[in-house]
């Protein structure tokens, strides 16, 4: 197993795999920190999910530069998907990022087992067609199974790099 190790230093947080730093998570809400820590470990260790590859992880953000902003969205409700993605990439933008311009996105969502990701795909193609339509564009996702959820409940953490 590679040695991953997430710390906090000069207001970035940043994730190294193998002693090498990968990337460094910057313009992030302080106050947040600590739910944003652990996004980024439930992607990559998270129990009965679908993880992120580190490998993966390390050449996507060596493609791109391993300066990167995050996003996160927490809804409820009949349209939480489309609203919650919408959210995720507000948040991007209030640090000034036009997701649109982005080479690399990690993107995580967690639901309870019972919420129908469909929705969430659907979303996810209406509001970043243009990302998914740039072979450019390195997309990776993870999906993390929160039981505590409600069936109409979801979060999106969106880490966007190489602008």
């Amino acid at each position: 197993m590679n040695n991953f190790k997430i710390t906090e230093k000069d207001n970035k947080i940043v994730i190294e795999i193998d002693g090498e730093i990968i990337t460094e998570i910057v313009n992030y809400d302080n106050e947040k920190k600590y739910q944003i820590i652990d996004e980024i470990k439930n992607m990559f260790f998270g129990e009965d999910n679908l993880k992120i590859d580190f490998y993966d992880f390390k050449c996507m953000m060596k493609k791109n530069s391993r300066l990167a902003f995050i996003g996160i969205g927490h809804k409820t409700g009949k349209n939480s998907a489309y609203e919650v993605l919408k959210e995720s990439i507000d948040s991007l933008s209030l640090n000034g990022i036009d997701i649109m311009s982005s080479k690399g996105l990690l993107i995580n969502t967690t639901t309870n087992e019972n919420y129908p990701l469909v929705k969430f795909d659907e979303s996810f193609e209406l509001l970043l067609e243009k990302l998914i339509e740039n072979e450019e564009t390195y997309i990776l996702q993870s999906e993390f199974c929160d039981d505590s959820f409600s069936d109409d409940e979801i979060k999106v953490t969106i880490i966007a790099s190489g602008f």
